[in-house]
């Protein structure tokens, strides 16, 4: 019997050339998840933050082994609903990381009403290498789609 992926990734987490571990976590698992069938295992989590140029930053991520995957059909992308959002500073006060979730959330009221921003203060070790602040951001369409900007 096959068993479960257990992975220990570390490196850059964030930057402006891939897509960021928020990204990935609000977006491609939940579409993971569908294939899956079950979220039982499927877990990414950041331990810490780490930016370019020396990364310093790890994450778990672990997922289940299945023998059949769960075919899928997406056709109706919808229109957008709700934002969700991840700003995200290391190393910085906190009133700066909140400063700038609520500027985020502010400019995307503009466009739609249901918008939450989530704040991640990241101190010490776990703040990885650099002084950074970030903002990461997913919108949910009407149909049945995560798409992360």
């Amino acid at each position: 019997m096959k068993k479960p992926l257990n992975a220990v990734l570390r490196g850059v987490t964030n930057d402006n050339v891939d897509p960021s571990v928020d990204a990935i976590k609000h977006s491609t698992l939940p579409l993971l998840l569908k294939f899956l069938g079950t979220d039982e295992g499927l877990n990414l989590k950041v331990v810490k933050r780490g930016l370019r140029p020396n990364g310093g930053g790890e994450i778990h991520f672990s997922c289940p082994c299945r023998a059949k995957l769960r075919p899928l059909q997406m056709k109706d992308s919808g229109l957008i609903r709700s934002i969700r959002g991840i700003a995200f500073a290391c190393k910085v006060s906190p009133a700066t990381g909140n400063r700038i979730g609520e500027s985020a959330k502010k400019i995307l009221k503009e466009y739609v009403a249901d918008v939450y921003c989530y704040t991640d203060l990241c101190k010490g070790p776990k703040g990885g290498l650099y002084v950074v602040f970030f903002v990461v951001r997913d919108h949910k369409p009407s149909g049945r789609k995560f798409q992360s900007i």
